[in-house]
């Protein structure tokens, strides 16, 4: 003879979202869990979820100790093995939220002297995580520094040439004594010029390469090694692409060279992912190609054009928007990899 249904009012939390109300409906040993507001539920995945107070979920039944009827105040234990699956209205996905897990790591962002690396430092700071910011620019890295002080996390300012290979080196030998070594790399530097394929020059050229496809590889292989030494297998890497590494827009502005950086940036980006499958790893690998950003890049160029002047008559992001992005792509749960994302500015015909 079935056991009366019974209702047990609890208390829910999870990593990273705030606490829920509900109830837990059971019928001998076998329930369902009830949450309020009922908008915001659990999908959960293999493996189960252990609470405290003697019950456990499996799929999305809960299982209770005979007689449990007082008041449960539950706390979400995953293992390793769980995939926990988050509905997209659930809080965990809050920006606010999804990103502790990463507190208190280490973050390294290329190019962080102004623009995209400027302002995706200053976000994974004031999410709490420790971010060294490379760039010849120190001064300009010190100064964000200073700003973000009263911040969780904490930005270190170190100069370096990434297209130089002693010198990544020994920015990754400052990280592993000063900070135990890098779970985060945002390659970020990168470089264009006023150059044409038919006429160079080829130092253009050079420099290109060096900087967007060479020094990318070189921190990518050196932050690989420093997640390899202390068992981190759960780190991220993202390279800063471009819509150009994609297509080839028709228009005046695009540097064809630079187009052929960027479309190297989406072969490494796979490559990467295949190498890191094939030794199953679970080290992520996104590749994040904005549309036109109006941030220094275009006057550093060296392009005859007015910058202002172009970004007043373009739709354009700005460096924060492709920094949420970034976040984003940090945030999600650990069985998803963001492979690309592309985001372009409302209205641009590019």
């Amino acid at each position: 003879m079935d056991s009366p249904c019974l209702q047990h009012p609890m208390s829910l939390t999870h990593p990273g979202s705030s606490a829920f109300r509900g109830d837990f409906s059971s019928q001998g040993h076998e329930g369902a869990l009830n949450l309020h507001p009922p908008k915001r539920l659990l999908a959960l995945g293999r493996g189960g979820t252990t609470y405290t107070g003697g019950h456990s979920v499996c799929g999305r039944s809960l299982t209770s100790c005979p007689g449990q009827s007082k008041p449960l105040s539950l706390s979400i234990r995953e293992s390793d093995d769980l995939k926990a699956r988050h509905l997209t209205d659930h809080p965990v996905l809050n920006a606010e939220n999804k990103m502790e897990r990463w507190s208190g790591r280490v973050a390294l962002v290329t190019g962080a002297s102004a623009g995209i690396g400027a302002a995706t430092a200053e976000e994974l700071v004031k999410k709490g995580l420790k971010v060294v910011g490379l760039a010849r620019r120190v001064e300009k890295i010190e100064e964000l520094a200073e700003s973000l002080k009263s911040a969780p996390g904490k930005l270190y300012a170190l100069k370096c040439d990434v297209t130089k290979e002693s010198e990544v080196q020994a920015a990754f030998e400052w990280i592993k004594t000063k900070l135990g070594g890098v779970d985060i790399l945002i390659n970020n530097a990168g470089t264009a010029s006023n150059s044409k394929l038919i006429s160079g020059p080829v130092e253009k050229w050079r420099k290109i390469f060096d900087l967007n496809v060479l020094g990318l590889s070189l921190c990518t292989k050196e932050a690989l090694k420093s997640m390899k030494e202390r068992g981190v297998d759960d780190g991220h890497i993202v390279h800063i692409n471009s819509i150009v590494g994609h297509t080839i827009p028709h228009s005046d502005l695009v540097d064809h060279m630079y187009c052929a950086s960027k479309h190297a940036v989406t072969a490494l980006t796979e490559g990467l992912r295949r190498e890191l499958v094939k030794q199953n790893s679970k080290i992520r690998v996104t590749s994040v190609s904005p549309g036109m950003v109006a941030t220094e890049f275009m006057a550093a160029s060296g392009r005859p054009v007015d910058p202002e002047q172009v970004y007043g008559s373009h739709p354009h992001l700005v460096a924060k928007d492709v920094a949420d992005a970034i976040l984003y792509s940090l945030g999600v749960p650990q069985h998803v990899q963001i492979h690309e994302l592309t985001i372009k500015p409302v209205g641009e015909t590019f």
